[in-house]
């Protein structure tokens, strides 16, 4: 929604918007990693092969990201985001 909003309002374009969304929900993840850590819910074994694998794919998306452009991001960000509603719509 934030991204949205700043895309919308603040007349940036769709990658710089989620750019500052990122950043303002940086903090907040965050915390709740922390918090998360301190009640128990922590798996180094799990844990390092997925923020390894979060860092690569990242890295390697925000790369192709800017290669392809504006446009396409937007397209995959409705894209994805549908296909993750109707998931949860539906239960599948």
């Amino acid at each position: 929604m934030f991204a949205m909003t700043t895309f919308y309002t603040r007349g940036f374009d769709f990658m710089d918007a989620l750019g500052y969304y990122f950043s303002i929900a940086f903090p907040w993840v965050v915390f709740a990693a922390l918090l998360l850590i301190q009640k128990g819910f922590f798996d180094v074994n799990v844990a390092v092969p997925i923020v390894i694998g979060s860092l690569i794919g990242g890295y390697i998306g925000s790369k192709y990201a800017r290669y392809k452009g504006n446009k396409f991001v937007k397209l995959m960000f409705i894209i994805i985001g549908g296909l993750l509603g109707l998931k949860l719509l539906f239960g599948i």
